[in-house]
């Protein structure tokens, strides 16, 4: 008889009372990482269930039981989620330079050209350097003075608004940052003989679908990594886009 074959039965009975012991020494690991408390989680969709459709209220709820830092997997994705005034604070004031750099995603990647924005690069020399050149550039009291008028015009057309009817805050944030950003950037407003027409409108509202698109395609895959959802659909419609906003308005 052959010698693996004599001994093939009682090494899989061997790798079958072993498979006990690795799940308890993998959990016993886990416990060591002083993980922060939170609710129990399902197979692939983790704790979807408990968030539903309003998520934050869902957040503040599970708090109440949990406490202010809890633990919550988003799929199998575990994610820290900080719901007090004082966590907070200690996390974006006092140890800012451990949080500071946000994870990597493909989506990130793709708008901000491979990390090269102010808004999403990794803390660092570059980082530094960029916001510099952006707070000289572009926050200096000569830029300020541009935005000043807007600015108070935006705020009375809200609270004028307000008085009459609901207000929709998506649009009047939306307005708000956009005219900010137009005029510090172009110093021109959102709104004006530049961009009051339909294809300026155009651009916008399609580059703002693409973005969502690649924001919900990056999210699904950064949940489940195992996932085959890519990006190269949208990745190959950025360069048509990109030339829309750089075309002459007329």
């Amino acid at each position: 008889m052959d010698f693996s074959q004599l001994w093939l039965p009682q090494l899989s009975l061997l790798l079958v009372l072993a498979l006990p012991l690795l799940v308890l020494f993998l959990k016993q690991w886990k416990t060591k990482l002083n993980l922060p408390p939170g609710p129990p989680k399902l197979p692939i969709i983790g704790n979807l269930r408990q968030l539903g459709a309003l998520p934050h209220r869902s957040i503040s709820e599970l708090s109440k039981t949990y406490g202010p830092v809890m633990l919550v997997h988003i799929g199998p994705l575990p994610m820290v989620v900080v719901s007090s005034t004082e966590t907070a604070r200690e996390i974006m004031k006092t140890q800012d330079l451990n949080f500071c750099t946000r994870p990597g995603s493909l989506v990130l990647k793709h708008v901000s050209y491979n990390f090269r924005g102010i808004a999403f690069s990794p803390h660092g020399d570059s980082w530094r350097e960029v916001r510099k050149i952006f707070v000289l550039k572009l926050m200096s009291a000569k830029r300020k003075c541009v935005v000043s008028s807007p600015q108070a015009s935006i705020s009375k057309s809200t609270s004028s608004s307000s008085m009459s009817k609901p207000v929709d805050l998506t649009q009047h944030i939306f307005f708000y940052t956009a005219t900010l950003m137009f005029r510090i950037a172009l110093s021109r407003s959102y709104h004006g003989k530049h961009f009051d027409n339909a294809k300026f409108m155009e651009v916008v509202a399609t580059g703002d679908r693409r973005r969502r698109q690649c924001y919900s395609s990056s999210r699904k895959r950064s949940s489940y990594p195992q996932s085959s959802i890519n990006l190269k659909n949208q990745s190959r419609q950025r360069p048509s886009t990109t030339q829309d906003f750089t075309e002459p308005q007329h």
